[in-house]
């Protein structure tokens, strides 16, 4: 059952919904921009829940655009989900915003999934 979260700005939706059968992971879809408008309030709610799950997927097949500030969104909740043992793994991501990654050396980082979204 997916369940949407609250955010601040519309330009940037997002919806969480556990894996079925397992209780470890969390999948995170992503929907608009992240970018210096969105990226706080996106920190904030990546990094509460890589507090509570062990594993993390962020379908991003809707994030159209993600600047400097949205990959350091990304960064810190990656931080805080490896410094309790868990990872982040990035799905179906747009060729634009997978480059975003690799130029900034951030794709081998992230756990990345081009297809399904089992990590």
């Amino acid at each position: 059952m997916a369940a949407p979260a609250t955010d601040p700005d519309p330009r940037l939706d997002t919806t969480m919904r556990v894996a079925p059968g397992d209780g470890e992971t969390m999948h995170l879809a992503v929907h608009g921009e992240l970018d210096l408008a969105t990226w706080a309030a996106f920190r904030d709610l990546l990094v509460s829940v890589a507090d509570l799950w062990p594993r993390v997927v962020i379908d991003a097949s809707g994030l159209t655009f993600c600047d400097a500030r949205g990959l350091a969104a990304l960064v810190a909740g990656a931080v805080r989900a490896e410094r309790r043992g868990g990872r982040i793994t990035l799905a179906h991501l747009r060729p634009n915003v997978a480059k975003v990654l690799r130029l900034a050396g951030l794709d081998r980082r992230f756990g990345l999934l081009a297809q399904g979204l089992r990590p």
